[in-house]
This record gives C-alpha cells, sequence and structure tokens, in this order.
C-alpha cells in the first residue's frame, strides 16, 4: 500500500506524504524490493532541498541515481526503469548517455504495450531524425 501512496503523493506534488508513506516502507517484509527504488528515485526527483533534508532525517536512501542503478540491476526487462535513468540524462542535456538506455528500453518486448514508451518514442522521433548518428539504429 505504502508504494501505491509513494506514486499517488509523487504525482500530486506532496512531499511530505511521499515521504511518510517512505518511511512506512522502512518496516515491509518488501523493503528491499526493486520497485521500490525506483518508486523512491521517481519522488525524490521532484523533492526540494527542504523535502531531501528531511528524507536524510528518517534515515531513507537518497542516491537517485543508486536506487535506479539497483531497480534496474534487478528487474532489467523493465522498460521504464531504462528509460527513468534515460530522462535523468536527458534533463542535462546528455544525449550520448540517454539514448543508449532509451534504445535498452525500445528493445524490450514490454515496451510495444506501454502507453508511457509509445509516448517517448513518439517525442524522440524527431531527434532521431535530425541526429541520426546520436543512436543506435532503429529497427521496425
Amino acid at each position: 500500500m505504502a508504494l501505491l501512496e509513494i506514486g499517488m503523493a509523487e504525482q500530486r506534488g506532496d512531499n511530505a506524504a511521499a515521504i511518510a508513506a517512505m518511511r512506512r516502507t522502512k518496516t515491509s517484509p518488501s523493503r528491499d524490493h526493486p520497485v521500490l527504488s525506483a518508486s523512491f528515485a521517481l519522488a525524490l526527483l521532484k523533492f526540494y532541498e527542504a523535502a531531501l533534508a528531511q528524507a536524510r532525517a528518517a534515515n531513507l536512501p537518497t542516491d537517485i541515481r543508486a536506487l535506479q542503478a539497483r531497480a534496474l540491476m534487478q528487474l532489467p526487462y523493465i522498460p521504464a526503469y531504462w528509460a527513468d535513468v534515460a530522462d535523468n540524462y536527458e534533463r542535462n542535456y546528455d544525449w550520448p548517455t540517454a539514448f543508449p538506455f532509451y534504445d535498452g528500453a525500445f528493445s524490450l518486448p514490454a515496451q510495444a504495450s506501454c502507453a508511457a514508451m509509445q509516448d517517448r518514442r513518439a517525442r524522440l522521433k524527431p531527434i532521431r531524425r535530425d541526429f541520426p548518428d546520436a543512436s543506435l539504429p532503429v529497427t521496425p
């Protein structure tokens, strides 16, 4: 339940509720599940310094890259985890690093039925068209 609460709070921009839900996961038998790592990372991306300080004070993990890497290493077949990492690099205009992660996401069978991945593919299409050497060749 806390996992859903983290996601809902993150979508609402309610950092206090996200931190409260994150704290509840510490006592869960599933506290080390990689899905929680991915959820924590997405919530942390929206935290300002005050919320990050609260998360650190609550002894919650706050290293976004480490959380995403953990989720990706333990569940490598989930395209959204690859795309979440790519999104972080894209935000910083680090396209040479972002594209291999997007390529990894787009290579997985599950991406075909994922609306979020289809949206990303459409968003990246003009970039790939204008800069064809920026990523791996697109396969049909």
